[in-house]
């Protein structure tokens, strides 16, 4: 019964254990078969919803590039920046300013497809002077100190427009030409379509909420880009976390719970170029629903499975008991001596885990032994270990590095970013790769070049990325050293002026730089294995032959060699030519090395200049330098032959004239023309030189007696009166001339060229177009004149000058309408000195443009006092010189004038030659036209002397024609002036101008004027000038008319 009782309750044990065993099995092969399956699908899952955040990040700062483009564009728009200036100068009302800036920017915000929907530009200060679009608050208004780069101010919520969602807003400089700041644009984007674009979801079965997160001011703010499903908006602290390592620069994943519980997973990643980071998040009902329909199933298959198999069991067993049983002792004896030996195995376990970890330990240390740094990463991306030497090479300390991912590290930029990313793709999907150059940045911001060598290792269950470098800077620097050495080399040899070359012992080019060809025009292997000597003229290596083997054979260096070498079309090509002998390591003679240099036009250069030292370039005769020569020369010939030498100083009359009236090249034309006439005159022995300008001396040799030189001067004088054509025009320029000979002036060269320049003075003096022998009492007058100069620098300082003033009158009222300022010098010793005399000196010597700025302002004050004083208002004329008018800055000159004294522009009329406007008509109009600005009237001076053409006076911004009192002179007895004064006036009325005549002395005068109707005169017939205080008196006692025959009643 016992026995029975045993082995029933073996039977039952063994079935009982047996439906255990099935059991135990069916959970452990369940789970086997779910935990990887769950943790794959976990990891799968976390993965792609970190590229989901990585893709949106991208998409984002796509957008943010786009944007900043956009903003470049508005403020780059010349428009826009010209109305700017303009508004910052005052030169635009502020009305019209903005009017025209809100068109320009409303076509921005039309046109555009970024969503721009507001602009504002700023001035220096941050106030908006211009704005179109959504209203920018005034907290985003840029400071002062901004920079030059356009900068992100982050989404915001516009006041004026808060139900319509967020806004991008751009702060884009604007800069001067100096690159300063003096202004800024704020550039609003409505930025739905790209919340809608970066919250798109790439899985349809899932509906992931999308924040932003961004820094500003030292806080996060967020911004739900796209809510969860159900509409949630709130910011957990695991969003917190999350958009704390995204701003640092992080991405990864972070979760919570598990696949059965309220799981919750967050991607995070920073968006790269601002301080922005993006989070995606999804919760356990998207995340695991697939996983946890599976799961269901499978529990409810497993527990068939498990039932049925413990009944199949217990009927399978029932048998087998009663065999079993007996040795049931014996199988208990078994199961303990297998679970000794499961423990004993257990422990032997332990003990390889423990001895692992030591392994791996040493493993550790042995790393940080190693001289080369050394990193491992998980498939991820993330640093899961650095050596010491990596923490070196890198300047980090190991916690900066462990845990983040190596490209959101500053370690690798641009180029180098570029390829580990590229490599790190290929070598974790299992492709085998060679070692890359990477450039890294150091903590301290030192670059080094580091050789990585990636490998794909498994240990254990995981799989990493090991990464043994190498630091090559010092070979990658002189790699580059090397490249840039070579490429400095070639572009040497490509662009230096010299031709490099390598003969052979023979002589025979073994190379020839690329220069060759431009030098020689021969490609460098046509000029390979010839000599020097094969390029050389037959007379140039009959010559250098010797030398050159001379050289050679003593091994000799060279340089500075000229030879002449043919170029390749056949004409001649002097080099300048250096070598240097070059010999192997046993010293044996192997040939030359050097350089040759094209210096032909250097020695066509030295020809002429040398030839310039001696004659002038525009007319190729004797210069000063040779004349002198010349003319010593002449000197002692005529003292050994004792004849007579005549030294002749020749000078145009109307040079100057013609010159400033026609320009420089027709002068040139004019003095090339001159020199072949005086040497037309003369014999070849004589010498004829140009010492200048306009000047021409001419030495005269062999001589009897004065008379020879008297006739050669008067030919000379005559043939240089005929009328020169030139260009299509008939131009006259006589000349004066000085004559001095010796011996009977003078014998010393030096004072002869002295006492010819003065007889060419006392000819211009006498009218010009004649010549004058030299006298002993021409000096005196010079030294007068010298004198006379000297005073007149000093005279404006003491007060010497003064003003007097002639009367313009109407001729149909005869009524003073207006009068004449006219300078005159009163010297403490002379006394009064004629204008004649000094307004020359002061033309020549330029003090003509001071002491006409005191005229018109003295002139000016004088006029405006007669007015206080109760005088009628008349017009006053001023006359302008030349170099008054070619002066810089005229007309705001007579603008500061006109402001001190407070006299009426209008009043005011500024008279100026014909001659002085057709030097340069173009410059001549626009200083017209900004003289006519400031209100004053313009006349022209002694017309009808000068060279204008009828066409350029048409365009002459003028009011008034004076008539040189050369015609006026006798107009009714002479014809010719007659008919002058007449065409004059005819043409003043044409044009809609008035005329005056000028110098009007005789009842004759004045009636033949009238005649004409000529509107205003001015002469000696009706008043001299007169000083301050006499004209006064003639102003006060003028009456209200003036009867025939007209004259100037007291009022």
């Amino acid at each position: 019964m016992p026995q029975t009782n045993s082995i029933a309750g073996i039977r039952r044990r063994i079935i009982g254990y047996g439906a255990l065993v099935v059991c135990a099995t069916g959970v452990i092969v369940s789970a086997a078969a779910i935990a990887p399956m769950l943790e794959h699908y976990t990891r799968e899952r976390q993965e792609f919803i970190l590229h989901e955040a990585r893709g949106k990040a991208a998409a984002l700062e796509q957008y943010l590039s786009h944007a900043k483009g956009v903003a470049r564009q508005i403020t780059s728009r010349v428009l826009a920046r010209r109305l700017f200036l303009d508004h910052m100068r005052g030169a635009i009302a502020p009305a019209e300013y903005r009017r025209q800036m809100a068109d320009i920017f409303s076509g921005a915000i039309a046109s555009s497809t970024e969503g721009l929907a507001g602009i504002a530009r700023l001035d220096a200060r941050g106030r908006v002077t211009a704005r179109f679009g959504v209203e920018i608050p005034a907290a985003l208004r840029p400071v002062a100190s901004a920079g030059s780069e356009i900068r992100v101010r982050g989404p915001v919520a516009l006041a004026t427009n808060r139900d319509a969602g967020p806004y991008l807003v751009l702060e884009a400089p604007l800069l001067d030409e100096q690159s300063r700041r003096i202004g800024a644009d704020l550039i609003a984007f409505d930025v739905k379509s790209l919340w809608r674009h970066i919250g798109h979801n790439y899985s349809q079965e899932e509906a992931n909420q999308v924040v932003l997160g961004l820094l500003r001011d030292g806080r996060t703010e967020t911004f739900f880009v796209s809510p969860a499903a159900d509409g949630e908006e709130e910011v957990s602290p695991l969003h917190v976390a999350a958009l704390k390592q995204g701003l640092e620069g992080r991405f990864g994943v972070l979760a919570s719970g598990g696949p059965w519980d309220d799981a919750v997973v967050i991607a995070y990643t920073p968006v790269a170029g601002v301080p922005w980071a993006l989070v995606v998040k999804t919760d356990h009902s998207r995340l695991y629903a697939v996983l946890r329909r599976n799961g269901y199933v499978l529990g409810g298959l497993l527990l068939v499975v498990i039932l049925a198999g413990s009944a199949v069991l217990a009927l399978i067993l029932r048998p087998l008991t009663g065999r079993i049983a007996p040795r049931a002792g014996e199988l208990e004896d078994q199961m303990r001596r297998t679970t000794r030996d499961l423990e004993q195995e257990l422990n032997e376990r332990h003990k390889a885990e423990q001895a692992l970890k030591e392994s791996e330990q040493r493993h550790a240390e042995i790393l940080d032994q190693a001289p080369d740094p050394i990193l491992t990463l998980d498939t991820l991306g993330r640093i899961t270990s650095a050596n010491a030497a990596a923490l070196r090479v890198s300047g980090y300390e190991r916690s900066e590095l462990v845990g983040r991912h190596f490209a959101a590290l500053n370690l690798l930029t641009g180029v180098s970013l570029a390829v580990a990313m590229r490599e790190f793709a290929r070598i974790i999907v299992g492709i085998e790769i060679e070692p890359v150059v990477l450039w890294i940045n150091r903590k301290d911001g030192r670059l080094v070049a580091l050789e990585a060598n990636p490998r794909l290792v498994r240990r254990w269950e995981a799989t990493e990325v090991l990464v043994v470098m190498r630091d090559v800077t010092e070979r990658r620097s002189m790699e580059q050293a090397l490249r840039e050495s070579e490429e400095r080399l070639r572009n040497l040899l490509e662009v230096t002026s010299d031709w490099v070359w390598e003969v052979d012992e023979r002589g025979a080019y073994t190379y020839v730089s690329p220069k060759v060809r431009e030098l020689l025009g021969y490609e460098p292997a046509e000029v390979l294995g010839k000599t020097p000597f094969d390029l050389m003229t037959p007379e140039e290596t009959a010559r250098a032959a010797d030398g050159v083997r001379e050289r050679v054979a003593r091994r000799e260096s060279f340089a500075f060699q000229e030879y002449t070498t043919r170029h390749k079309d056949g004409r001649s090509v002097v080099l300048e030519t250096s070598g240097t002998p070059v010999f192997d390591a046993e010293g044996r003679f192997r040939g030359y090395h050097g350089i040759s240099r094209d210096i032909t036009e250097r020695k066509a250069a030295q020809a002429r200049i040398q030839y310039l030292a001696h004659y002038d370039a525009l007319t190729e005769l004797p210069n000063r330098g040779l004349f002198r020569d010349r003319l010593a020369q002449a000197l002692l010939h005529a003292q050994r032959s004792e004849r007579l030498v005549a030294l002749l100083f020749v000078d145009l009359d109307r040079f100057k004239i013609i010159n400033d009236t026609y320009g420089h090249a027709f002068g040139d034309s004019l003095l090339r023309e001159t020199a072949a006439r005086i040497g037309a005159c003369v014999r070849r022995s004589d010498t004829v030189a140009r010492l200048g300008g306009d000047e021409f001396s001419v030495v005269l040799t062999g001589l009897h007696d004065a008379d020879n030189a008297a006739k050669v001067v008067q030919n000379l004088v005559e043939r240089l009166a005929e009328p020169y054509l030139l260009d299509g025009k008939e131009i006259f320029a006589p000349a004066s001339i000085g004559v001095t000979l010796y011996p009977v002036d003078e014998e010393n060269p030096e004072r002869m060229l002295h006492n010819a320049d003065t007889a060419m003075y006392r000819a211009k003096e006498l009218g010009g177009n004649n010549y004058q022998f030299y006298t002993a009492e021409m000096n005196v007058r010079t030294r007068e004149s010298l004198a006379l100069e000297t005073d007149l620098r000093r005279a404006l300082e003491r007060g010497e000058f003064g003003l007097h003033y002639q009367p313009q009158v109407d001729l149909a009222t005869g009524r003073i309408v207006g009068h004449e300022a006219l300078l005159r010098w009163r010297h403490p010793g002379r006394g009064a000195v004629s204008p004649a005399e000094f307004i020359p000196i002061l033309e020549d010597n330029g003090l003509i443009v001071p002491v006409g700025a005191w005229v018109l302002q003295a002139a000016c004050a004088q006029n405006r006092a007669w007015v206080d004083a109760g005088h009628p208002p008349l017009r006053l004329s001023v006359n302008l010189s030349a170099r008054q008018f070619r002066q810089k800055g005229l007309a705001q000159t007579v603008e500061r004038v006109l402001r001190d004294t407070g006299h009426d522009p209008a009043l005011l009329d500024l008279e100026i030659t014909e001659s002085v406007l057709m030097h340069d008509v173009d410059e001549a109009i626009a200083e017209l036209r900004r003289l006519k600005d400031l209100g004053v009237q313009i006349s022209i001076d002694d017309f009808g002397t000068g060279y204008s053409s009828l066409g350029y006076l048409n365009r002459f911004p003028i009011d008034r024609l004076k008539i040189d009192r050369s015609f006026v002179h006798e107009v009714d007895r002479s014809q010719e002036n007659a008919a002058i004064v007449r065409t004059i006036i005819a043409l003043a009325r044409n044009l809609g101008l008035k005329t005056l005549a000028e110098g009007v002395e005789t009842q004759a005068e004045l009636d033949f004027l009238r005649d004409l109707v000529c509107d205003e005169i001015q002469g000696f017939y009706f008043s001299r000038p007169l000083p301050v205080e006499e004209y006064a008196a003639l102003l006060g006692g003028q009456s209200a008319t003036v009867a025939p025959p007209i004259g100037l009643a007291a009022g």
